[in-house]
């Protein structure tokens, strides 16, 4: 789109220090995040009318745009609607209808005070943010988590060896090869490899002295059979980006889960593990362990 580039790893600084300006809740709203899944969504960005503006075009969904963020994390009306409206200039000027999505409910009166437009909101429940208690999941305390306990009780007998090893550039590759089986082992059938979360994974691993991300593997008997990688969100709350194991090794992703936060998110009052897409499979899982909260999101459309 006209006046939007592509994100580049050099692009940290600035995006990050306005995301973070903003204290965001959504899990999209982390520079990893909009780097290694522009390629799907085809995220550009520009920071134009002292706002930070990201859009998306990407061939599996309509056109459409984050919420503006002001560059100083403070909302201010008049420059706020100056924001939409070159946004508007630019999505008309493309033939296209100006979408805002992922919007936070903590942000919707932010559009409620732009003089100009008239906005349809739409809530998108596939897309809101599973989040829970950090202390909740590192101790799985109460009767509620007994399972999660028993799952962890039957992997510790079973393999009394394992080894929680914290991910680095000496051992990437063998992150590379566990997302690999278990694309293969689940049959992944994306559209296009860049759609593939495997993608954006390796996107991700290309620029790991880059990044700010923490993960741990667990090895048994020699070998890496699963991890996880996540990030700060915001001073309260780790996220998480990726879990891949091999479910072979009964409660192996019940003892990830765990062990990743006792390890690098001690202190975190809150992790959000990301949105269950509408798919039933994520759904149970996510919602078997507790959330405290989901981060609903919203989509704008403008009207004429």
């Amino acid at each position: 789109m006209n006046g939007f580039h592509q994100i580049d790893i050099a692009d940290r600084t600035p995006i990050e220090t306005i995301l973070n300006a903003n204290r965001p809740q959504a899990s999209e709203l982390t520079f990893a995040y909009l780097y290694m899944w522009q390629f799907d969504y085809r995220f550009q960005f520009t920071i134009h009318e002292g706002h930070l503006m990201v859009v998306s075009e990407s061939a599996c969904d309509i056109p459409f745009a984050l919420c503006p963020l002001p560059a100083d994390g403070r909302f201010e009306p008049e420059a706020f609607s100056r924001a939409l409206h070159w946004l508007h200039g630019c999505f008309s000027g493309e033939g296209k209808q100006l979408v805002f999505g992922r919007v936070e409910e903590s942000r919707l009166p932010w559009f409620n005070q732009v003089p100009w437009a008239d906005f349809t909101i739409e809530r998108s429940d596939r897309t809101a943010d599973y989040v829970y208690e950090g202390s909740a999941l590192r101790e799985l305390a109460g009767r509620k988590y007994g399972s999660k306990r028993n799952h962890i009780s039957q992997f510790v007998r079973q393999y009394p060896g394992y080894e929680v090893v914290a991910v680095g550039p000496e051992n990437l590759g063998e992150c590379r090869r566990i997302i690999d089986e278990w694309c293969r082992a689940h049959d992944c059938t994306c559209d296009s490899p860049e759609s593939c979360e495997k993608y954006a994974c390796n996107k991700m691993l290309d620029v790991w002295d880059k990044l700010d991300m923490k993960g741990i593997l667990i090895r048994i008997a020699g070998r890496f059979e699963a991890f996880t990688i996540g990030e700060r969100l915001n001073a309260d709350t780790a996220v998480v980006r990726y879990e891949k194991g091999n479910a072979d090794f009964h409660g192996i992703y019940t003892v990830l889960n765990r062990d990743y936060l006792v390890k690098d998110w001690p202190d975190a009052a809150f992790v959000n593990r990301e949105e269950d897409m509408g798919i039933e499979g994520l759904q149970k899982a996510k919602q078997s362990y507790h959330p405290c909260r989901m981060t609903v999101k919203y989509t704008l459309f403008l009207q004429y």
